[in-house]
């Protein structure tokens, strides 16, 4: 199997499990987010940094990880023919 098919299959694989585990925890901090009471600000300012940050984490993954496995397959390739 090529790198690409096995970035692809891999990608359609993990792409279920990745999502459920990242929406999870987001639905997880949300009632920080909505805080209200003594010490609101804080939670409220750190629940919605995390939210970005993994809503932001989720979409590298799902769209740069098999980009990257496919580069680095390839200069992996590539090594192994200079050694031959």
């Amino acid at each position: 199997m090529s790198a690409y098919d096995s970035a692809v299959t891999a990608a359609k694989q993990k792409f279920r499990s990745i999502l459920m585990t990242s929406l999870t925890f987001i639905l997880g901090i949300m009632p920080l987010a909505f805080a209200s009471g003594p010490r609101w600000g804080a939670q409220n300012a750190i629940s919605i940094g995390v939210f970005g940050g993994i809503a932001a984490t989720t979409v590298f993954v799902l769209s740069f990880a098999p980009f990257f496995f496919i580069v680095v397959m390839r200069l992996l390739k590539k090594d192994e023919a200079k050694k031959a």
